[in-house]
This record gives structure tokens, C-alpha cells and sequence, in this order.
């Protein structure tokens, strides 16, 4: 008999045993291997063989054992996820399909939008969050809290709201983004290598991130118009806090070119103190007030210029603080000007879905 305090062994024996009960039902058809192993069991609990702090230990375990599995599976499916050896083969896959090409033609090819990401927030129904975070870990190759595996129930949350479907959301878009982001500076590398005189002028803009969490209410009734404004002036808030970030790390790297980043930090700034007043006052819960509607139409009118409703006016920033930037420094500006191309003043954009149905009871109300 295994000892007590070993799950991994009581786990063999009790695999030998199903394994056995297997073996007998290919010449007992009526047999059934669980039923025969869940006896086994309940009479090892009562003769003493097993208590139930043990079988807490055994599922524990064998929760931990498929955790690894599901990650290793995981990470065979998403390919090679160290980031250096991913660089090393984008830069080599670029370099095979631009780098014979002329400056107008590799222009075209790059700042052409190939693919659109669509996040949803499926995942937060399937597993807790802080398991989810450690599978995501994993599956990165990065080092996972085996207690924490062990103790947390694996079960969701036993009721999810909007706000943790969003909040799970922006967090995979962030990691998105920040992938993206990797991605267009070494189509500028590539750029600045192959037409020193030219790179600087190119946009790259091959993927775009989006999602519908928030504004999607095909057969939900939880979301109401407040809530999708409110969201959407977070994933705003989450832009401008990302581009500020980027613009104070470019900062860093020269203090001699901060005064350069001026305007474009102030205007960011100015941009977020504005947004920030706008969320306050966006109602939240039930059905808003007429009093809370107007108080939020008000903000979202009377700060329309400071928080900005299209990104011309950043682009044009950037594009100016790149006159005495050095190449390193226009890098980081370059791969924000193409942020700001490609998402405008959102961490994602809107993704709407139509399909037949929609359609039509749309149309027939005009005809």
C-alpha cells in the first residue's frame, strides 16, 4: 500500500489498478473500469487504507500533472517562444521576402494590413484566474508556482462579470501589442539596413489587434450603451498610458533629447487628465439617471478637444520630434507612429460582428 503522505505513489498504484480493471473488461464487457476503481476506493476509505486528506493530496497531484500537460501542449502548439530565438526568425523571414526589394515595393508590402486579431473573453469561463496566469507563464517557458497549482480550485470563478471578461481582455491585448510592437521594429531594422535614406518615411502596419468585450450584446442584456462607453474610454485611457510610457522611456535613453519630446509628452498628458475626468463621470450599474446622462454627455463634449478624438494631432508630434532624433531614438518613434496608424487612440479596436440575422431585422424595419 502506498504511503498517506505520497500522492504520486498512491497515484501509480491506483493507475496499476485501473489498468487491471481495463484489462478484465475486454472479456466482461458489462464491467466498467471507473465504476470498479471508485469501489476500490470507497473500500480503501473504509477499511483505513485511504483517508481523505490523502485523496485531497491525489487530486492535487494529478490536478498539477495535467496542468503541465495542458501547458506543454500549449506551448507545442504556439512553436518556439523564446523571444530571442523569434526575433532571430522574423528578421531572417523578412530579410527573404523584402530585402531583395525596392524601397516603393517593400513599402507597399509592409504597410499593407494583412491580418486582424480578434480577442474575446472565452478564456475567463474555462479556468481561475491566477491559473490562468500560470498556464500562460508555462506555456512561456517561465517557472510556475506548483503550491498554487495544487491548492487553487481550477473551476472559474462562480460568477464572472463584464469588468473581469474586460479586464482578462486588455491584459492578453497588452501582451499583443507589445508582440506587434517587436514585430514592427525589426521591419524598421530591416528598413534602415537595406534604404538608410528611405526607412524613416515607412509605416508599418501589418496587424491589428481588436476586440468586441464590452460592445458586442448579440443575446446579452448585461451590457448597456453606458457600459460599452465606459470601457471603450478605458481601453482609450490604456493607449495613452502605453504612448506616455514609450515617449518618457525614449526620454531616458537621451536626457539631451527630452526637450524635443515635449510636445508630444504634454499633449499625451493633457490627453489623459481629460479621459480620466470623462471615466469618472461615466455611470456605472443599472440603467443611469437622467441627471448621470447628462453629466457624462457634458464631459465627454466639453473635453472632446483636450482628450482628442483622432490621432492626427500625436502623429504630427512624433513626426516632428523626429527631426533631430538619431536612429535609435527614431526608432521607438517610428514603431509609435505606426501604433498610432494602425489603432488610433485605442489599445484595440472595435470589432463588430454582423451575420444574416442581424441583417435583416435591420433592414425590414425599412422595408
Amino acid at each position: 500500500m502506498a504511503p498517506l503522505d505520497d500522492p504520486a505513489a498512491l497515484a501509480a498504484e491506483l493507475e496499476t489498478e485501473l489498468g487491471r480493471f481495463q484489462a478484465a473488461s475486454a472479456a466482461d464487457p458489462s464491467g466498467n473500469p471507473v465504476s470498479s476503481l471508485a469501489l476500490t476506493i470507497a473500500r480503501g476509505l473504509d477499511q483505513g487504507r485511504f483517508d481523505i486528506p490523502a485523496l485531497e493530496r491525489l487530486i492535487g497531484h494529478l490536478a498539477a500533472a495535467a496542468f503541465t500537460d495542458r501547458a506543454e501542449r500549449l506551448a507545442g502548439y504556439l512553436g518556439p517562444v523564446q523571444p530571442a530565438a523569434n526575433d532571430d526568425a522574423l528578421a531572417q523571414m523578412l530579410a527573404s521576402r523584402l530585402g531583395s526589394l525596392s524601397f516603393d515595393k517593400a513599402r507597399r508590402q509592409v504597410e499593407r494590413t494583412r491580418f486582424g486579431i480578434v480577442f474575446t473573453a472565452h478564456p475567463t469561463f474555462s479556468l481561475a484566474r491566477p491559473l490562468a496566469d500560470q498556464l500562460a507563464l508555462a506555456a512561456s517557458g517561465g517557472v510556475v508556482d506548483h503550491d498554487l497549482i495544487t491548492r487553487t480550485p481550477h473551476r472559474p470563478a462562480p460568477k464572472l462579470t463584464l469588468q473581469d471578461e474586460f479586464d482578462w481582455a486588455m491584459m492578453a491585448i497588452a501582451h499583443g501589442r507589445a508582440a506587434l510592437d517587436r514585430a514592427i521594429g525589426a521591419i524598421l531594422d530591416l528598413a534602415r539596413e537595406h534604404w538608410p535614406d528611405q526607412w524613416r518615411h515607412l509605416v508599418p502596419t501589418p496587424v491589428t489587434i481588436a476586440s468586441w468585450v464590452g460592445t458586442d450584446t448579440d443575446g446579452r442584456t448585461d451590457i448597456g450603451w453606458w457600459d460599452s462607453l465606459r470601457l471603450r474610454l478605458a481601453v482609450k485611457a490604456a493607449q495613452l498610458a502605453r504612448l506616455a510610457a514609450s515617449v518618457q522611456a525614449l526620454g531616458a535613453l537621451d536626457p539631451g533629447y527630452r526637450a524635443a519630446l515635449v510636445p508630444l509628452a504634454a499633449r499625451l498628458a493633457t490627453a489623459e487628465a481629460a479621459v480620466a475626468v470623462q471615466r469618472a463621470a461615466a455611470p456605472r450599474g443599472t440603467a443611469p439617471t437622467p441627471a448621470a446622462t447628462q453629466a457624462f454627455a457634458a464631459a465627454l463634449i466639453d473635453l472632446r478637444a483636450a482628450a482628442l478624438t483622432d490621432a492626427s494631432t500625436l502623429i504630427d508630434a512624433a513626426e516632428a520630434a523626429l527631426a533631430g532624433a538619431d536612429d535609435r531614438l527614431a526608432r521607438g518613434l517610428l514603431v509609435l507612429r505606426a501604433d498610432l496608424a494602425s489603432h488610433g487612440l485605442g489599445l484595440a479596436r472595435i470589432h463588430v460582428r454582423l451575420n444574416a440575422t442581424q441583417l435583416h431585422n435591420a433592414v425590414r424595419r425599412h422595408l
